[in-house]
C-alpha cells in the first residue's frame, strides 16, 4: 500500500485499518552503515490526518495495541 491509497480509500469510504512499523531506515542492520539505513521518522499519522483519515502515532506501545485498538473503534 502506498500513501495515496489512503486518499482512494477515503473517497470510497472504505474501511481499512493500516499499522505501519517504523524503524527509520530500508536496511535491517543497525551496526554498520548502509545507504538507506539513517532515513529520519516520518510522521505518517500526520500524512493520514492530511488525506481525510485518523492518524494515530504511538511511540511506547503498550501490550494491549492501544493504536490498533483505537483505529479499529473508529471504523
Amino acid at each position: 500500500m502506498n500513501g495515496m491509497e489512503l486518499d482512494t480509500a477515503v473517497r470510497h469510504n472504505l474501511p481499512i485499518l493500516v499499522v505501519i512499523s517504523l524503524n527509520g531506515g530500508w536496511a535491517a542492520a543497525t551496526k554498520e552503515s548502509k545507504a538507506g539505513r539513517d532515513l529520519g521518522y516520518t510522521r505518517y499519522d500526520k500524512i493520514a490526518e492530511v488525506l481525510g483519515c485518523h492518524g494515530e502515532f504511538v511511540e511506547r506501545p503498550r501490550g494491549d495495541s492501544s493504536g490498533a485498538g483505537a483505529g479499529q473503534r473508529k471504523l
